[in-house]
């Protein structure tokens, strides 16, 4: 899905929480992970008018997420706002979830992921330590995010 997703996205975009964790740690997807999430910036584009996704292929994360929305096997879309000098989600998407923000200056890096390109953030190690604690090199099958 995600290899008929990046082609339609017209702006900067990178990959983060549970997908960031696979492809940092071990240069893949986590196979427990239900998802991909993706992140947007406010003002990239999507143009899904001649995609070939399916509804259920992607999910554009707006107002709350929660565990009753997920969605198992799909790509999860996060829209960044600028937010006091940082990149953030809306507060109402924030309310139980630990996201991490993003520096004003967030740079990406290309890595490859399944045998194609997918953006990432430079600073991933930290990013992920902020997420999920000192100890995110370590597995945890059991980790809950929500």
């Amino acid at each position: 899905v995600l290899e008929k997703l990046i082609p339609c996205i017209k702006g900067k975009w990178f990959i983060g929480d549970g997908a960031l964790l696979g492809i940092t740690r071990s240069g893949g997807l986590i196979p427990y992970d239900h998802d991909i999430d993706l992140y947007i910036f406010e003002d990239t584009e999507i143009d899904l008018t001649n995609s070939e996704l399916e509804e259920q292929d992607y999910y554009v994360c707006k107002k709350i997420y929660s565990p009753k929305n997920i969605i198992k096997n799909h790509i999860d879309i996060f829209i960044l706002y600028k937010i006091n000098n940082s990149w953030q989600l809306p507060p109402i998407i924030c309310d139980k979830m630990k996201i991490p923000y993003y520096q004003s200056d967030l740079e990406l890096t290309s890595t490859n992921v399944l045998g194609f390109p997918v953006n990432i953030p430079n600073n991933a190690e930290e990013v992920l330590e902020r997420q999920y604690g000192y100890d995110w090199r370590h597995p945890n099958i059991n980790f809950k995010y929500y």
